[in-house]
């Protein structure tokens, strides 16, 4: 298996996708683990890099655990934390690049 992580702009997207062949393993709030890669391109879905945090084939707490810590420690998100501009601001908007960093 060889499982794909995706953004998902809002629910239509979520329905144009549902509407696909393509297999949801997981959701979380603004994306979705697939168990392969899309075929054809869903308009509102986009392809998020992965890294080197491997999703796992069953999610445990282990699993959260050292994927969690394995994120902490990339480059990636130590520079999109160094960013992040007060503690009300969402960490999602500073992962997209739509908050901007503030006295």
């Amino acid at each position: 298996m060889s499982e794909k992580l995706y953004r998902v702009a809002n629910r239509d997207a979520l329905k144009r996708l549902r509407a696909t062949d393509a297999r949801i393993v997981f959701r979380f709030r603004g994306g979705v683990v697939l168990s392969e890669p899309l075929t054809r391109a869903v308009d509102g879905v986009t392809e998020i890099a992965q890294g080197t945090v491997p999703i796992p084939t069953r999610v445990t707490s282990d699993n959260i655990g050292a994927a969690a810590h394995a994120l902490q420690l990339s480059p990636a998100w130590r520079a999109r934390k160094a960013l992040r501009p007060h503690i009300d601001v969402s960490m999602d908007q500073i992962i997209a690049g739509t908050a901007d960093k503030t006295p």
